[in-house]
């Protein structure tokens, strides 16, 4: 398996919703890292996993 794409975002609040409307799919909501901030890990309409991150 392939280790997803890392992106760091300013904020992660509406980028979910935004994955879903382009025809992604979450695999993971918006976890807590604690000190670290959160990240989201979703799947594009290729197949391509990727990682959101943000402090906020």
């Amino acid at each position: 398996m392939m280790e997803p794409v890392h992106q760091q975002i300013e904020q992660i609040f509406d980028e979910p919703s935004r994955i879903e409307k382009a025809g992604g799919s979450i695999q993971r909501t918006k976890t807590s890292l604690g000190p670290y901030g959160f990240m989201v890990l979703a799947i594009d309409t290729e197949g391509n996993m990727f990682e959101l991150h943000s402090q906020k």
